[in-house]
Order: structure tokens, then sequence, then C-alpha cells
């Protein structure tokens, strides 16, 4: 069955008005061409999850599967990825649409043996230059034991932390299972949760 690639892009940008999944990331690509490029050697049905200047995206990239989160401004990345229809899934990418990834880390997530592999990025403190304090705090972070990934969330404190969750995830078909058959209410649940607050879900159910 063709792998699926759901892209979440629902939300407003923090700042500017053009939408982040829209901007230049490298001479004439923007951050979406990064994005299909990674993905592009498994030849995935491309979904995007949208809200925010959602009908520009979709006269670019008219070839996506598009799905509107109607309450994009009242809530966050899990409830978007709820939005998708998920039963013909056996196994699926979920990325954020503001992320830079390389073509490599498609096959590393695919070649994990677990029901969920996130990307993290172990040298977050110091990946950009004149990152504050306040956004290593609001960042997604995650504890690490080696590769076991223990706790995740924006909560964790920043010296506690292993690293950063990027926003990259690979779901196996247990969790699709799980997630078309508790849609309504994980939606109730995670109106405000991001993408790994509902991977914590998953950890605490006992997914691997």
């Amino acid at each position: 069955m063709q792998p699926a690639f759901i892209i979440l892009g629902a939300g407003r940008p923090h700042t500017g008005e053009e939408h982040v999944a829209l901007r230049s990331a490298l001479g004439p690509s923007r951050v979406l061409d990064w994005l299909l490029r990674a993905v592009g050697p498994i030849q995935p049905v491309v979904h995007f999850v949208g809200g925010y200047q959602v009908e520009t995206i979709e006269a670019r990239y008219p070839e996506f599967t598009y799905w509107l989160n109607g309450s994009w401004q009242s809530t966050r990345a899990a409830y978007s990825l709820l939005q998708v229809d998920l039963p013909s899934f056996s196994d699926c990418l979920v990325s954020y649409s503001d992320i830079l990834i390389r073509r490599s880390l498609v096959p590393a997530l695919r070649a994990v043996d677990a029901d969920v592999v996130i990307a993290v990025d172990s040298h977050w403190r110091k990946r950009f230059s004149g990152r504050t304090q306040d956004d290593l705090a609001r960042c997604e972070k995650v504890c690490l034991h080696v590769a076991l990934v223990t706790r995740l969330g924006a909560d964790i404190a920043s010296d506690v932390a292993s690293a950063e969750f990027v926003g990259c995830v690979r779901f196996g078909p247990k969790v699709i299972e799980m997630l078309k058959g508790d849609k309504a209410s994980l939606r109730q649940r995670l109106r405000q949760g991001n993408l790994s607050d509902l991977i914590e879900v998953l950890r605490m159910q006992g997914f691997t």
C-alpha cells in the first residue's frame, strides 16, 4: 500500500503574513518543496491539513489531498491531524509544515521497528544563533534513555531535556488503528495539544 505523508499547516505564522510553508528556504525552493523532496523516494500520497491561507497553498500545490481544520485559530497540531480520515493508511509520516528535513531522515524513520518513531535535534540548544531562553522553554522537548523516549512535551524543563522534537514522526499501523477508533475523544482531549502531546498519549498507552 502506498505510504501517506501528512503535513500539518493550519496555523498562522508567529511572524509575518505569508504562510511559513510557502516561504523561501534556499533559492527558489519553498519550505514545502524541501519536504516534498525529502519524501520523494517513497512516493507517498501527500495530505495537507490547512486553515490559514489554505486557498493559496491549494492553488500552488493542487496535487495534494486537502483537509480543513475549521477551528485553526483556536486549536493546535494534534487537533489538525485528527481531521484526517485515517482508515486506509497502514503506515504514515507526519510533519509540521515549517521544518526542513534531509532526504536521509525518511529511510531512517522507516527503518526503526517501533509503533512510533520521532525525529529529534540533539543540538537544539545551539542550533540557531540568538535563540532565547523563552523559546527554549516553549519548544517541544524530549527525554531519552539511549534511543527510547521516556517523555515528550513543551512542559519539560530545558535543563533536563535530552533533545528537541523537530515535528516529524512516523506512525505504524497499530497507532493508525487506535487513532481512527478513538478520534472523537482525542479531539476533545487534545484541542490545544501539540503533536508531541499526542505522541505522549500514545506512549502512556503502551505503544513502543
